[in-house]
């Protein structure tokens, strides 16, 4: 899910489109084998960020937490429209029973 004006506006190569295009599968993958059990909660969250920060630099941009969409994580029950409105800030609201994130944070 390539937002292909983003890319054009930022002047990025086909390789690069490519890189990112394969990140995201990468993600997609990620997300169905923690749903079905074959990898752990702090597993999927640290490759989760790594996917994150390799995404960031590829657009171009800073290497920055306060950006990344950890409410998007398949499984994740922490409020989506709060945590949107809270992006690029260091707050950030967490469901205690997340199963992601409720245990670690």
């Amino acid at each position: 899910m390539i937002n292909y004006d983003l890319a054009r506006e930022r002047n990025l190569s086909t390789e690069t489109i490519y890189r990112i295009e394969k990140l995201q599968e990468y993600r997609t993958q990620l997300g169905k084998s923690y749903l079905a059990g074959k990898i752990g909660a702090l597993v999927y969250r640290e490759a989760w960020e790594e996917n994150e920060y390799q995404l960031q630099s590829l657009w171009g941009f800073p290497q920055d937490s306060n950006y990344h969409m950890f409410w998007e994580m398949a499984g994740c029950t922490c409020p989506k429209l709060d945590n949107r409105d809270l992006q690029g800030h260091p707050y950030h609201i967490y469901n205690g029973s997340c199963p992601i994130h409720g245990r670690f944070k």
